[in-house]
């Protein structure tokens, strides 16, 4: 029987949260969610230490995957390869998804562990973080747009701007890294496009 407490393993990439989870899973009978904003997407696996990635991402169909979870050491693993790294995934996406997921795992009398490193999704999630126009600044987000842009291109972010804010897409160059990442880094902490908060500005 579950006492539908929440254990949350935190830290940086590669210190060994993945080994010890599985091990707490093993001895508390949990189910783990990764809240780890590079692992959601699927074929971003350097540089994220993915135990094991999704066998069956489909890239045509696969808006309801984060749904499933996926065995690693016969524990299930959810909010792991759910999206493609053009997707406009925020932190207020992975709350709605891991509180549901939450709820599953607890109606199946299981303990659920969240293991990762990404501060604002924890906060968002246990502590209902709501950021405003003067908190839309994330570290470890911004830190991950700039390893995309060296690793992708500009043209493929800029892509991803027009999809989530096309007026803002319309003012920044793809060769502009500064302003294109800045534009999506507020995107994905507030989950509001950033020209809407210039349209408010005086």
């Amino acid at each position: 029987m579950t006492s539908n407490k929440i254990h949350c393993i935190v830290g940086p990439t590669a210190s060994g949260k993945t080994a010890f989870s599985l091990d707490l899973a093993k001895k508390i009978d949990a189910e783990i969610i990764s809240v780890d904003s590079r692992q959601i997407y699927f074929g971003m696996d350097i540089g994220t230490a993915k135990e094991k990635s999704r066998s069956n991402f489909d890239p045509t169909n696969y808006k309801e995957v984060w749904r499933e979870g996926f065995l690693i050491e016969g524990i299930p693993h959810y909010l792991i390869d759910i999206c493609l790294p053009s997707d406009a995934y925020t932190a207020f996406n992975f709350k709605e998804q891991a509180k549901y997921l939450i709820n599953q795992i607890w109606e199946r009398g299981k303990n659920v562990i969240l293991v990762g490193g990404t501060g604002l999704y924890f906060e968002v999630l246990l502590y209902d973080f709501q950021p405003s126009d003067g908190q839309s600044r994330d570290p470890q987000i911004k830190a991950e747009l700039e390893a995309r842009y060296e690793q992708e291109g500009g043209e493929q972010l800029w892509g991803q701007l027009v999809k989530i804010d096309p007026v803002g897409a319309a003012k920044i160059h793809p060769n502009n890294p500064r302003y294109l990442i800045r534009a999506l880094e507020y995107f994905k902490v507030t989950g509001k496009p950033q020209s809407a908060a210039a349209k408010r500005c005086p």
